[in-house]
């Protein structure tokens, strides 16, 4: 188990976990590599300066774990919740977040390359202040999610729902990004300006 890692100061490597509980564990500052878990509660569990690398994560259930200040490289993260979840001050790295109930989650002040998001829900999450290259999000809902000091130059949303998205009042945020139309209203909508 990863409390065992912790408790013998050790690597985590090459495991395969599955159906086990970690709800509210403090496993910050652990060492994860070349792992998958499937059906782990990880809920309000602490990885607080942890790094993670090469792994898998299948519906795990993450709600309001802290991943602060971790690094995070080559993992994907499927079918999991995590509502709540902290990832501020962190570096992602080619991770991947597909099919994430990821409502109320936080990447603020985050480094995020290579990061896809993919048929998720991340609403009222947030992507304040967030340096990214190679950002992709796919057919996602970002419903109410705040990218203040967040540049989407680049970034193509057409195929995800942005309605509600928080920007700064002058919502240079959106200086370069890809929207389609009915995303272009919801922004003039938010301006202000009356559509007939």
């Amino acid at each position: 188990m990863l409390s065992d890692f912790i408790r013998d100061a050790e690597d985590a490597e090459n495991l395969s976990e599955e159906n086990l509980s970690y709800i509210g564990e403090n496993l910050a500052g652990i060492v994860i590599r070349k792992s998958s878990f499937h059906s782990v509660s990880f809920t309000s569990a602490s990885f607080y300066d942890s790094a993670i690398s090469g792994s898998i994560f299948d519906s795990c259930d993450f709600s309001n774990a802290d991943f602060s200040s971790c690094t995070i490289k080559n993992v994907t993260f499927r079918a999991c919740r995590l509502t709540g979840a902290l990832f501020s001050s962190s570096k992602l790295i080619n991770t991947v977040f597909e099919s994430a109930a990821a409502q109320y989650l936080s990447f603020e002040d985050s480094i995020l390359q290579n990061l896809l998001i993919a048929d998720s829900d991340f609403t009222s999450s947030s992507f304040s202040r967030v340096k990214h290259s190679k950002l992709r999000i796919e057919s996602s809902k970002l419903v109410s999610a705040s990218f203040i000091g967040t540049q989407l130059s680049g970034i193509s949303l057409p195929s995800s729902d942005i309605s509600g998205m928080k920007l700064s009042p002058d919502m240079k945020e959106l200086k370069g990004a890809v929207l389609d139309v009915s995303q272009c209203l919801d922004i003039a909508r938010i301006l202000g300006v009356e559509i007939s």
